[in-house]
């Protein structure tokens, strides 16, 4: 009798919103009832769960979403919520590239369409500008979790499901996107026990105060059996972990958090990089040293200066030809290796992060020069706060209050931990062609910025208080690389 009820909102659904008062609604083909912890219980070993599956700009088109607004994203094959201020993104990693063939009709669908259900889901819930709410409560309100249930925590404004024994955040980013203004017909179901009608950006709101959604919950050799669609997502028993499938492979929702300043990236070689938060902007900590692009496609490694000089295509080198130098300094590219892409897409970084431009540079320099990191407490004379505390040269010779090189033992107080990693020539100085120097005394790093021929740089010397910009350099020159996340 469930499933035909179910059936039947469909139809019902392009005309009117549909409210179902109940303790809780159970969807299965067993005929058990809903867990009590439950407001709505999907059940099922052979199906998963399909919420409204949209583009990014649908989804930045819902008038006034509310918060705690799920959809799935499309165009980025991820989960997005509305925290009431902006859209976030549910972080996730792959955990399975296996998919089965089951496939059999049977599920419930909820859609003005009249559309029916995905082979694949138990439940299928689909609208074009409308999202699906959980639950809006708080971990506190719920006395006897079952494990699997999911919310949205209105005291965190995050999702939390319970894993049996305890209650578990998965991770977000933020996009900074605010939700869009207006509104819009009310067409959809209510799931709740007080007769509130459906929220206005939801086709399925689901409330309780002391109840949460539970999904199919099933084991790994069960996902494994379904010919899963792009979105679909379930509770893994054996992991304790809610996946789903992005179209190619299965993800899981990670819980344990990558943070900027405590947390590290690797490049494609294995070389992992410290991180520091400054300001907005998340940054390595090291100069990059990767020999290969993201995608482990290699780059030449040029050792003959007078080739070096003369090139026009990508390649980099270590600092006097001596890989144990790149282990302290990194290694130095010319620009072309900074503009190489794949699919548009700039890969001399890490998946995530990319080489900034000059404004992005200036953000950072910003931040440093209007909070306080000048010497003495203001100016622009950051420098010493952006130097590390070692390898730079020549201290006690003079340099002015606020170089690297004045004192070097107060350094770093941004710990950006800046190195004199040195250059190496283009063919613009007659004599000079390929030749490497600096190593100590000057740090260079490539921006992404073109100018005509050439690309903007920043540059620190052991002399000079102040992160500079001299305008652009030709690109042949061989610069360290600092990546920034995106």
């Amino acid at each position: 009798m469930m499933r035909k009820l179910y059936l039947i909102l469909v139809i019902v659904l392009l005309v009117i919103q549909l409210p179902c008062f109940s303790q809780n609604v159970a969807i299965n083909t067993d005929h058990s009832p809903a867990n009590s912890s439950a407001m709505l219980d999907v059940k099922s070993i052979t199906k998963g769960i399909l919420i409204s599956r949209m583009s990014t700009a649908s989804r930045d088109a819902i008038p006034s979403p509310a918060d705690g607004l799920l959809i799935y994203n499309s165009s980025t094959n991820e989960f997005n919520f509305y925290n009431g201020t902006e859209w976030a993104v549910i972080v996730s990693t792959f955990i399975s590239a296996t998919v089965g063939s089951n496939s059999s009709a049977g599920g419930v669908a909820i859609n003005t369409g009249g559309l029916p259900a995905s082979n694949s889901a138990m439940l299928d819930v689909s609208d074009a500008g409308r999202g699906v709410l959980f639950p809006r409560t708080t971990t506190a309100s719920i006395s006897s979790p079952v494990t699997g249930l999911i919310i949205y925590n209105t005291s965190t404004q995050k999702f939390n499901y319970y894993n049996g024994s305890t209650w578990v955040e998965p991770c977000v980013t933020y996009t900074g996107i605010s939700g869009a203004g207006g509104t819009q017909t009310a067409i959809g179901v209510a799931m709740n026990t007080t007769n509130s009608p459906v929220h206005q950006s939801a086709i399925l709101d689901v409330s309780a105060t002391n109840k949460g959604v539970l999904i199919p919950r099933m084991a790994s050799a069960d996902r494994d059996l379904i010919l899963a669609v792009n979105g679909l997502f379930i509770y893994n028993t054996d992991n304790s972990t809610i996946e789903y499938y992005n179209g190619s492979e299965w993800r899981k929702l990670e819980t344990t958090c990558w943070t900027c300043g405590s947390s590290t990236i690797s490049d494609v070689d294995g070389n992992t990089y410290n991180t520091v938060q400054i300001g907005t902007q998340c940054w390595m900590k090291e100069n990059l040293s990767t020999t290969k692009y993201r995608d482990g496609t290699g780059i030449t490694n040029e050792t003959d200066n007078a080739t070096w000089a003369a090139l026009t295509t990508e390649a980099y080198c270590d600092y006097d030809n001596d890989p144990n130098n790149s282990v302290t300094f990194g290694r130095l590219y010319n620009w072309f290796a900074v503009d190489h892409t794949t699919s548009s897409v700039y890969d001399l970084c890490p998946v995530g992060w990319h080489v900034p431009d000059d404004n992005e540079w200036t953000t950072m320099t910003d931040f440093l020069t209007n909070n306080a990191y000048g010497y003495g407490g203001s100016g622009d004379d950051i420098a010493f706060s952006v130097a590390a505390t070692s390898a730079w040269c020549c201290s006690g010779l003079g340099a002015p209050a606020g170089a690297p090189s004045y004192n070097i033992s107060t350094n770093n107080s941004s710990n950006f931990t800046a190195l004199p990693g040195g250059f190496r020539y283009d063919d613009t100085y007659a004599g000079s062609e390929g030749v490497f120097t600096g190593l100590t005394i000057n740090a260079y790093w490539w921006t992404s910025t073109v100018n005509g021929s050439s690309a903007e740089y920043r540059e620190m010397a052991w002399y000079r208080n102040q992160v500079v910009n001299f305008g652009p350099n030709p690109w042949a020159a061989g610069f360290s690389v600092r990546c920034i996340k995106d």
